[in-house]
């Protein structure tokens, strides 16, 4: 909760109150050239480009508290859903284990185009990749 003081004479003094979600998720179609396609090799080398959709979610609650005596609290709930076009992009490894099984490692830097800036970011990815 945000602090409240007595305010000095004609001054509005309010303290606040939040509560709730936010999270995104992407599709990303992708594509990655490989520095060998032969799974006998230990290790593989890959570059990875996607371009896709990232989808934003808020769900929360805002309460306004005022300072004053008998104020009364405001609630506003801010819930929002976007769709905003972005691309992803790295180089990446894969570790073999054997001809099936390799571990996979993946930094990738992330584009997303909102409406007043471009949002950017890192993430990174560890995981199993299995041949069939």
């Amino acid at each position: 909760m945000g602090t409240c003081r007595v305010p000095p004479e004609g001054m509005l003094c309010i303290g606040w109150r939040s509560s709730g979600s936010a999270w995104f998720y992407g599709i990303y179609p992708s594509i990655r050239v490989a520095t060998s396609k032969d799974w006998s090799d230990s290790f593989l080398m890959f570059a990875h480009l996607g371009a896709g959709l990232t989808i934003i979610r808020n769900n929360a609650k805002l309460q306004i508290i005022p300072c004053i005596p008998d104020g009364i609290p405001t609630y506003a709930d801010l819930v929002d859903s976007q769709s905003r076009a972005g691309i992803n992009l790295g180089a990446g490894c894969n570790i073999n284990i054997n001809e099936s099984v390799a571990f996979e490692l993946l930094p990738l830097y992330n584009i997303v185009f909102t409406p007043d800036e471009v949002t950017k970011y890192f993430s990174a990815s560890i995981g199993v990749a299995l041949r069939m």
